[in-house]
């Protein structure tokens, strides 16, 4: 998927965190304000951050620097995994970002079947490997309603590598059909 984030802006002031744990973690933001008060760092118009394999983009362009350079966790986020390939879209992120290599957080993502059928699902653990690979693991339950196919009902495990365009599926499956019974 091609959102254009070749085109997006990334021109502007850039913030780097100097703290030892956090691999330079950074981000472009045009418009910034400190508190002294708080000692927080609110940035606005942050139109990406780059983690691991991924792009993650802040809810309203919004980004939160507290007190030791700890990043309020983002809510309503979208990330697109991996950067290069793009194969997934996971939107409604909540994302706690640590460093430049690593965040961790739940995100809902959509499993397209081939008539083109959408089907939402929650990926309860998304976080970034050892290898900076984002991955995602989630449940589907039988209430669901997931269909892999028209012909096929899902419940299980459902797992995504954003290195590979398939997800990895964990589970059983029912062919859905009528019975009439008298």
């Amino acid at each position: 998927a091609d959102i254009g984030i070749g085109s997006l802006n990334i021109n502007g002031p850039s913030y780097v965190s100097k703290h030892a744990d956090q691999d330079s973690l950074n981000f472009i933001a045009p418009v910034a304000i400190f508190n002294y008060q708080f000692k927080k760092i609110r940035a606005d118009e942050v139109p990406f951050i780059e983690i691991g394999d991924s792009y993650i983009f802040p809810s309203g362009g919004k980004v939160e620097i507290l007190e030791r350079a700890l990043m309020s966790p983002l809510r309503m986020a979208k990330i697109m995994a991996n950067n290069t390939s793009r194969y997934y879209n996971l939107y409604n992120a909540d994302l706690e970002i640590s460093s430049r290599n690593y965040f961790h957080g739940s995100a809902m993502c959509d499993y397209i079947d081939e008539n083109g059928n959408i089907y939402p699902f929650l990926l309860s653990s998304v976080d970034v490997s050892d290898a900076l690979e984002t991955r995602g693991t989630g449940m589907i339950e039988d209430l669901d309603g997931f269909m892999l196919s028209p012909y096929m009902e899902y419940m299980g495990e459902i797992k995504l590598n954003a290195q590979h365009p398939l997800f990895n599926f964990s589970g059983g499956v029912r062919l859905p059909h009528a019975c009439d019974i008298d």
